[in-house]
């Protein structure tokens, strides 16, 4: 029996954990060892600093943890968590374990997913939402197929990221992924058996179907909806960015221009800017936002750190080639941007350079002219979206609604690059560069607070009440 089957037995009523499918083959140490001394160089040779946030001695050691585990061998689950742990010493939300790699893998046993999302309370895990609309909203998750849904959540948390000392962060990623690295877990089948304890305090058994990868896509597909909105009423505008990645560059920056000149010719007191569950994306899209909300321009990043390896040269190989390469090589030569591109990719091999950015985009003919802006950011508010939050807090942009998010006020790391483990399989972004908001260079670890602390509660959740944005309506109403 795998470890993580051993660990997560105890917790389970007694019942016998296997893994999905049966999955329990072990891939021998020397392999593992293989693929854990490929990994170490890999990280060390690419990642600018694997020692911003840990020591040298905190990073050994987790690396020598990790050999000790593989000592007899592991499956790809136990494997999987081994490296999750060693990378998530780095504390760097961008060096972490693909999940959709995991997914991949599932996928390709002919393994299947429960499509449920989860959140943590009082210790204890509740429903948030289910694709079939079969567990009610709230109600407390026992177990999935005999095993509690309490250790699960444990064991996932340790699949987790976090930026610095996000920890709300880590946890809010943690119940992100909860329905992805459960396969790795239990076996999820075609009807599955879910435990739930209502308010009233009874449980009630409800059988769940489990979803092939197709037909999770294809569910997932349909129930899309914009990435982006804007909706104005009386005094106040609410402008929604669930990403910086979602679809392409130019509806993004359409949608911009033409809610601020909405803005602009509505002319409401108050802006709120919701970028909650924002995971990231392109720095130029969260530059371009920020634009608008700032009354003198700012460069943003301040600089950038970027080392050059072989696997950063090969993430800049996919989009620095043929005609792109020839476009920027000659007819950008006073651009900022580009130049500071060109001397990163043209670094050799081993090289470390600091690139710093002055230019900076202006919109100060839209810039919002209301009396008060307002950001809204969870613990799902990572990258970008934190450079953001960083960016809107130091030139004083407004009030900060909700949670700390995933990351601290100086920066960010960015531009990961995937790698595959050789043996295993296991996929991994490592971060090739370093994205710095200001040119202080902090290594505070502390995420951003927000001005105005909110989180959700189970009440909140119970009765779907948005309790951040109730906070912020209020707050703007006794303060008009």
């Amino acid at each position: 029996m795998c470890r993580l089957a051993a660990l997560i037995t105890t917790f389970c009523f007694g019942s016998v954990l296997s893994l999905a499918q049966a999955d329990s083959t072990k891939l021998s140490a020397k392999v593992l060892n293989q693929d854990l001394q490929f990994l170490n160089d890999l990280l060390l040779e690419t990642h600018q600093n694997p020692y911003f946030y840990c020591t040298v001695a905190d990073y050994d050691q987790a690396f020598l943890n990790a050999q000790k585990a593989v000592e007899n061998g592991l499956c790809y689950a136990d494997f999987a968590l081994q490296v999750a742990t060693l990378l998530r010493t780095v504390q760097d939300s961008h060096t972490y374990l693909k999940y959709a790699g995991l997914s991949q893998y599932n996928a390709k046993r002919g393994g299947r997913f429960l499509d449920i999302s989860i959140a943590q309370y009082e210790g204890s895990i509740f429903v948030t939402s289910d694709r079939f609309k079969a567990l009610e909203r709230g109600s407390k998750l026992i177990s999935i197929n005999g095993h509690s849904a309490d250790s699960l959540f444990q064991i996932v948390k340790e699949f987790s990221i976090r930026e610095g000392n996000s920890h709300i962060g880590e946890q809010r990623i943690a119940e992100a992924i909860f329905s992805t690295v459960l396969p790795l877990l239990i076996d999820i089948k075609l009807s599955n058996h879910i435990v739930i304890e209502q308010e009233a305090g009874q449980t009630t058994t409800i059988p769940y179907p489990g979803l092939t990868s197709k037909e999770l896509s294809k569910l997932r597909k349909k129930s899309k909806g914009s990435p982006y909105s804007l909706s104005i009423e009386a005094d106040t505008a609410v402008l929604r960015i669930k990403s910086f990645s979602a679809g392409n560059d130019r509806p993004y920056y359409r949608f911009l221009y033409k809610s601020f000149r909405k803005l602009k010719r509505q002319s409401p007191d108050f802006l709120i800017i919701d970028v909650r569950g924002n995971t990231g994306g392109s720095a130029e899209r969260m530059e371009a936002l920020l634009a608008y909300l700032l009354e003198s321009p700012v460069a943003m990043p301040a600089n950038i750190i970027g080392k050059q390896s072989e696997l950063a040269r090969e993430r800049h190989e996919q989009t620095f080639r043929g005609l792109n390469k020839y476009i920027l090589t000659h007819f950008f030569k006073r651009n900022e941007d580009v130049q500071n591109y060109l001397r990163l990719v043209n670094l050799e091999s081993g090289m470390t350079d600091t690139l710093y950015y002055h230019d900076a985009e202006d919109q100060s003919k839209l810039y919002f002219r209301g009396s008060q802006v307002i950001l809204l950011i969870n613990g799902t508010s990572g990258s970008a979206t934190v450079n953001l939050a960083g960016a809107f807090a130091m030139h004083h942009a407004g009030a900060i609604f909700g949670e700390a998010p995933l990351g601290p006020k100086g920066g960010t790391w960015g531009n990961p690059a995937e790698a595959e483990l050789p043996n295993s399989g296991l996929k991994i972004y490592v971060s090739t560069i370093r994205f710095n908001s200001d040119n202080s260079f902090s290594n505070d670890p502390t995420p951003i607070q927000p001005d105005h602390a909110v989180s959700p509660t189970l009440a909140d959740l119970r009765e779907g009440r948005d309790a951040v944005l109730e906070a912020t309506l209020l707050w703007l109403k006794e303060t008009k």
